[in-house]
C-alpha cells in the first residue's frame, strides 16, 4: 500500500503506519514531521479499480494547509532527495502555490448527478508549459484516494479518478480551491453589495467562499439556473483551457454591478498573499492583514485652508502702502547714478 493518500471531501492527507504492506520498508523522515501535525484515524482507501481495497488502513491524517509549508517549502527539497513520490507531491504543491499566487484559478459550477444540487469549485488555470509539467508529475506521483468511512463514496464522484494524471489534476485544483477558501476565511467574506442573498450571482459568490460549495436549484428542472451554470461555464473554459482572461468581464446572464472579474480578483487577491506565505515555509496565519482585502483608495492631496477675508485685506493693504515707497526709492537711487 502507498505510504501517503489524499482525502479530497476533507481536503486532508493521510499517512499510513507503514511505507508498504508487503515489505519491513521505513516511512520516508518528512513523513515523520507530518505525523506530528496529524491525528491517529481508521480511513478506508480507494485504489484504482476497487473500492474494498484497504478498508481498515491504519495512520494518521493531516490537513493539507498544515502539510503545505513542510512539503512545499524550499527548505524541505534537500531532504526529498531519496523519495521520488515525495519530490513529485512537493512539485505539484509548489506548483499549485504558485498559480494561486499569481492568481490563474477560475469556478466551475458541477451539478451533482440529475438532482438540484451543485457546487461551486477553483479549478487552476495553467499555462501550456504548466500543463506538460503536471503529465510528468502525474507519472512520478504516488498518491492514491482515501476516504473516511462516513462519507458517501458518489460525493462529487471523485472517486472514477484511476490514473496518476487525473489524481495530479485533481490534487491540484483541490489545493487551489483550499487556498482561496481559507484566504477568504482568513480574510475578508467577499460579497456583492447591490444584490440579495436569493440572487443567483450572490449564492454563486457564498458558494465558491464557503467550506461547503453547495448551490441549490429551486427544482431539478430549474432551466434558468441550469443556464446560467452553463454559461458561467462558458466564461471560464477559456481562461481554463489557456490560462488567458476572458474576453468579456461577466457571464451574459450576470446581472451585478460589479462584473465578475472584479469579483474573483478579491478573493484571489487574498489567496495570494496566503499562498506566497506557505510558499516560504511558514504556517498560515490565524488572520491575513487587513492590506490583503481592502481596495486600493487614491490618495487626493490635502485641500489648503481657506485665509480668512480680513487678513487678506490687511496683506494687501500693506502691499498697496509700500510699493509707492518702494517706487519713490528706486528714482532716487536712479538720479544720484
Amino acid at each position: 500500500m502507498n505510504s501517503i493518500a489524499f482525502v479530497p471531501a476533507s481536503r486532508a492527507l493521510f499517512i499510513a503506519d507503514a511505507a508498504s504492506e508487503s515489505s519491513g520498508e521505513q516511512p520516508h523522515a518528512l513523513l515523520s514531521r507530518l505525523r506530528t501535525h496529524g491525528w491517529p484515524t481508521q480511513a478506508r482507501l480507494l485504489l484504482p479499480g476497487t473500492e474494498l481495497a484497504f478498508r481498515n488502513a491504519s495512520g494518521v491524517m493531516v490537513e493539507l494547509i498544515d502539510a503545505l509549508p513542510i512539503l512545499a517549502s524550499p527548505t524541505a527539497q534537500s531532504e526529498l532527495q531519496d523519495s521520488r513520490e515525495l519530490q513529485a507531491l512537493s512539485k505539484l504543491l509548489q506548483l499549485a502555490l504558485s498559480l494561486t499566487e499569481r492568481g490563474q484559478a477560475w469556478p466551475k459550477v458541477t451539478r451533482l448527478g440529475t438532482g438540484s444540487r451543485y457546487v461551486a469549485r477553483w479549478k487552476a488555470g495553467p499555462t501550456p508549459r504548466e500543463r506538460l509539467e503536471l503529465q510528468q508529475l502525474g507519472k512520478d506521483l504516488r498518491v492514491v484516494l482515501a476516504e473516511l468511512p462516513s462519507t458517501p463514496l458518489s460525493q462529487e464522484r471523485w472517486q472514477s479518478v484511476v490514473s496518476g494524471h487525473r489524481i495530479a489534476s485533481l490534487l491540484l485544483d483541490a489545493t487551489i480551491d483550499l487556498l482561496v477558501r481559507e484566504g477568504s476565511r482568513r480574510g475578508a467574506q467577499v460579497r456583492l453589495a447591490d444584490r440579495p442573498a436569493s440572487a443567483w450571482e450572490q449564492r454563486l459568490v457564498h458558494a465558491l467562499s464557503d467550506d461547503r460549495a453547495l448551490m441549490l436549484a429551486s427544482s431539478p428542472s430549474d432551466e434558468v439556473f441550469a443556464r446560467q451554470c452553463e454559461e458561467l461555464n462558458a466564461w471560464s473554459q477559456t481562461a481554463l483551457t489557456g490560462a488567458a482572461r476572458p474576453l468579456l468581464p461577466s457571464p451574459v446572464s450576470w446581472q451585478a454591478g460589479e462584473n465578475l472579474q472584479q469579483v474573483t480578483a478579491r478573493m484571489l487577491r487574498q489567496s495570494s498573499l496566503l499562498a506566497a506565505v506557505l510558499l516560504s515555509g511558514q504556517a498560515a496565519p490565524r488572520m491575513l492583514p487587513t492590506t490583503a482585502w481592502q481596495t486600493a483608495v487614491p490618495t487626493v492631496p490635502p485641500k489648503l485652508a481657506p485665509v480668512p477675508r480680513m487678513l487678506l485685506d490687511e496683506a494687501l493693504s500693506l502691499l498697496r502702502e509700500q510699493r509707492p515707497r518702494t517706487t519713490r526709492l528706486q528714482k532716487e537711487h536712479s538720479q544720484a547714478a
